[in-house]
C-alpha cells in the first residue's frame, strides 16, 4: 500500500516538458490553456457558492450539489496538467481525472433524471404572468376585505345607535352581542351579559324559561317569532318586553345562532290597561245606563197604558154626556175660563 502510494507520488516519469521537445511555445501554451480553465472553473465555482448562499431556497438543489464538485476536479484536473508539463506525478492527475469523469457520468445521469422537474419550472414569462394574476387577485381581496369592513362598520353602527335592544345568541344559548339599549333595558353591561345564558342574569324564571322555549323553537323550525313578557331588570322594577327573534342563517343554509330585537313597551303596555279599564269601566257605565234605560221604558210604557185607559174611560164618559145634553130640554152652554164657547145644546 505504502509502495502504491509512493509510485503515486514519484516522478520516475518523463516529464510532458519531454514530449514537447523543451519547445517553450508550446509548453507556454498547453499550460496556459491548462490554467486559464483551472481558474475559470474555480471562478464558476465560487460564483455558484455564492449564488446559493444568496439564494437558499433555490428549486432543484441537487443541481448545485452534483455541479459543485465537478468544477472543484475538473478544475484541479487542469491544474494538475500544468503541474506534471515539469512534475511527473501521472497517478495523482489520473486520479483527479478519474474522479472528474465519475462526476461528469454521476451528474449526466442525474441531469437526465431532472431534466423533467426543470422544464416543468415557470419561464420568467410564466412567473410574470402568474405574478399579474396573483397581484389582481390580491387587490381584489383587498377591495373585498374593505367592503366587508365597511359592511362590519355600517352594521356595527346599525346595532349600536338603533333605538331597539340587540342581542346575539349563539347556538348555546350564550350571548355573543348586546348593544347600549340591551344595557339600558335590562340593567346589565355588555361585560357582565357576555357569554352567559339568559336564566343566568334574567328574571323571573317563568318569563326567561318562555324565552328559551321560544329561542329553541327558532332554531328548530328556522321561523321568525314575536313574544311579549314581563321582567325584573337588575334594579328591581318591573318592565314589559317585546322579542322579535329570528335564525341566523348562512347562505348555504347553516344556522350559526340567533339574533332578538327586544323593545321596551312597559309605558305603552301601561297606557293600554289603563285604556282598557277606562274601556271596561265605560262599557260598565253603559251596561247600567242602558238598564237604567230599560227601567224607565217599562215605567213610560206603563204610563202610556194607564194614560190609555184613563182617555178611553174619559172618551167614554164624554160621549155619555153629550148624549145626555142632547137630550136635555133646555139651552145649556159650556164656557172655558177665558169665556169661550165649548159647547152649545140644541135647544
Amino acid at each position: 500500500m505504502l509502495k502504491t502510494l509512493q509510485d503515486m507520488f514519484s516522478g520516475h516519469y518523463l516529464s510532458h516538458e519531454h514530449c514537447y521537445v523543451w519547445k517553450s511555445e508550446l509548453v507556454g501554451l498547453h499550460a496556459g490553456s491548462d490554467l486559464l480553465i483551472a481558474l475559470s472553473y474555480y471562478s464558476i465555482l465560487l460564483l455558484l457558492i455564492y449564488f446559493w448562499s444568496q439564494n437558499q431556497d433555490l428549486p432543484l438543489l441537487k443541481i448545485f450539489l452534483l455541479l459543485s464538485p465537478l468544477v472543484l476536479f475538473s478544475g484541479t484536473s487542469h491544474l494538475l496538467e500544468v503541474w506534471t508539463i515539469w512534475h511527473p506525478n501521472y497517478w495523482l492527475s489520473g486520479l483527479v481525472k478519474g474522479t472528474s469523469a465519475i462526476l461528469s457520468l454521476s451528474s449526466a445521469i442525474a441531469l437526465v433524471v431532472l431534466m423533467p422537474k426543470v422544464l416543468a419550472l415557470s419561464s420568467p414569462a410564466q412567473l410574470y404572468a402568474t405574478n399579474t394574476a396573483l397581484e389582481r387577485e390580491i387587490a381584489q381581496h383587498n377591495k373585498t376585505v374593505e367592503e366587508l369592513l365597511r359592511s362590519q362598520q355600517a352594521l356595527s353602527l346599525l346595532v349600536e345607535q338603533t333605538p331597539l335592544g340587540f342581542i346575539e345568541w349563539s347556538l348555546d344559548g350564550e350571548v355573543m352581542q348586546w348593544n347600549h339599549v340591551a344595557e339600558k333595558i335590562f340593567g346589565y353591561k355588555k361585560i357582565d351579559a357576555f357569554g352567559h345564558r339568559a336564566h343566568e342574569f334574567m328574571k323571573p324564571q317563568s318569563s326567561v324559561e318562555q324565552l328559551q322555549r321560544v329561542l329553541q323553537d327558532c332554531l328548530n323550525s328556522d321561523y321568525t317569532n314575536c313574544i311579549t313578557e314581563n321582567y325584573h331588570p337588575q334594579d328591581g322594577s318591573n318592565i314589559f318586553c317585546q322579542w322579535h327573534n329570528a335564525p341566523l342563517i348562512e347562505s348555504d343554509g347553516t344556522i350559526i345562532g340567533m339574533v332578538s330585537v327586544v323593545e321596551d313597551i312597559t309605558k305603552r303596555k301601561l297606557e293600554e290597561d289603563v285604556l282598557s279599564q277606562a274601556y271596561e269601566e265605560l262599557e260598565k257605565r253603559v251596561l247600567e245606563r242602558t238598564k237604567q234605560l230599560a227601567a224607565a221604558n217599562e215605567v213610560l210604557k206603563a204610563e202610556i197604558k194607564e194614560r190609555r185607559l184613563v182617555e178611553s174611560e174619559l172618551g167614554n164618559n164624554l160621549e155619555l154626556l153629550n148624549l145626555f145634553l142632547e137630550d136635555v130640554p133646555a139651552a145649556i152652554a159650556i164656557l172655558d175660563q177665558q169665556m169661550r164657547y165649548q159647547f152649545v145644546s140644541r135647544h
